[in-house]
Order: C-alpha cells, then structure tokens, then sequence
C-alpha cells in the first residue's frame, strides 16, 4: 500500500511539474556561443538561465557557438537571419531575447558588414513582430564585451577593433529604437561592471561573473523608443509573414 501510495504522489509530482511548465511564459534566447553558456563554469549559471529563473520564465536556449547573426556571402552555417523562424518563430514563445553581433563584428569575411548585420537583425525583428510576438517582449543586445586583444587573437574571427565593436552596438540600439523593443547595453555594463575581470582566459566568453552582468542588463532592458515607434512598411511585414509561414 505504502508503495503504491508513493507512486502515485511521484505521478502527482510529475504531473503538477509538467502542468506547471505548460503554464509558465516561453522565451527563446537566440544567440551565440556565449547565450549557449561557454564560459559559465555550469550551464545553470550562464545567462539566460539566470534570467530564466529570476522572472519565472520557460528557458528556450538557441545559442549555438562560432554563429553570426547576418547571412552575408560566405553564408556562415546556422547564421540567425536564416534559422530564426526555425528556432524563434516556430518555437512560438512569448519573449524573446537576442544577443548576437560579436561574431559578426569579428568575422573576416569581406562582405560582412554592419550595414548587412543591421538589415538582418531588422528583418529578424520584423518577422518576430509579424509573428505576433509583442514588440515590448522582444530584447536587442549590444554585442558583448570582450578583451581588446581578443579582436585579433582567433583565425577567421580576427577582424574586429573598438570602432568597429562601438558601431556595430550602434547598429543594433538604433533597430530597438526603430521598432519599439526593449534596449540592454551588455558592452556598456560590463565595462562599468569591471570589464577584463568578467572575462573568462580565452579573452572572449564571460566568466560566471560576467554572465550574471549581462543577466543583469537584460532582465533590465528598457524600451527605448516608447513614443511614435516606427512600425515597419507594409511590404516589410508582409515579406515577413511570408518567411515565417
């Protein structure tokens, strides 16, 4: 009997867990390696699942390392402007957080460009907000702080300066601005957290306390555009209705 008792209120147990996390708000966290968590010493201290946790929210992690955010010639596997409707859209969740950028900035191809990251990174948010996620549900990222030395250090992504790091943070606080989302300036706040210190040795992923500075930012972000938003054109929205369908 006693047994028996005990399966049923692990059942009980499993149910109520399973219900709960049916209930709970959806958010994808879209980025690279560092929303993947490397540099974290456990995945239950990178950043998103700090954030996950502190806001109540179902963690959906879709970073993948060595990713940029542009699909510009040579197209990068995995690149977000081509796989976001696969991992955010179809995933279908409440929030969304994007941290992407750094890759983009660093990378030597020749044609990658912050204009191109720019127009990607506005399309992705379009088909987001076609896809009827709320614009206010929606976080853009500066690409994160890295050690200065590190712009150089890596084969292929050894092409990035402090100038280029500035615009490219620029870049993506001016698509916030144009569509209304929320704004964190991960760059900015590790730099007034410390800097070099929230830095893991290999001078590019932040250690655990760097991943707690960008919880911090993020689970912060403010909108920074809440007057005459600038919604996109109705050629825009209905190109990304097209995407995600």
């Amino acid at each position: 009997m006693l047994q028996k008792l005990a399966i049923v209120f692990t059942l009980l147990l499993i149910s109520f867990a399973c219900l709960k996390q049916n209930n709970c708000t959806k958010a994808v966290f879209f980025g690279d390696s560092i929303t993947e968590g490397v540099g974290a010493s456990s995945l239950s201290l990178r950043w998103s699942t700090l954030l996950a946790k502190n806001k109540g929210l179902c963690e959906d992690n879709q970073g993948i390392s060595a990713t940029v955010l542009q699909n510009t010639y040579p197209r990068l596997t995995n690149n977000g402007r081509d796989r976001y409707v696969k991992d955010v859209v179809r995933h279908y969740p409440e929030k969304v957080y994007i941290l992407y950028g750094l890759n983009d900035l660093r990378y030597s191809g020749q044609a990658f460009s912050v204009e191109e990251y720019k127009t990607d990174l506005r399309e992705v948010v379009q088909g987001l907000l076609a896809s009827g996620i709320n614009r206010l549900n929606i976080t853009i990222s500066s690409p994160p702080y890295i050690k200065p030395i590190a712009y150089h250090l890596y084969p292929e992504f050894n092409s990035g300066t402090l100038n280029k790091h500035r615009i490219y943070r620029d870049a993506a606080k001016s698509v916030a601005k144009e569509f209304g989302a929320r704004w964190a300036d991960v760059y900015q706040d590790m730099i007034n957290a410390g800097s070099d210190v929230l830095i893991s040795p290999d001078g590019i992923h932040p250690n655990d306390q760097g991943h707690k500075v960008i919880f911090a930012s993020m689970a912060n972000a403010i909108p920074v555009n809440t007057y005459n938003v600038k919604l996109s054109t109705a050629q825009g929205l209905l190109q990304a209705l097209q995407a995600i369908n």
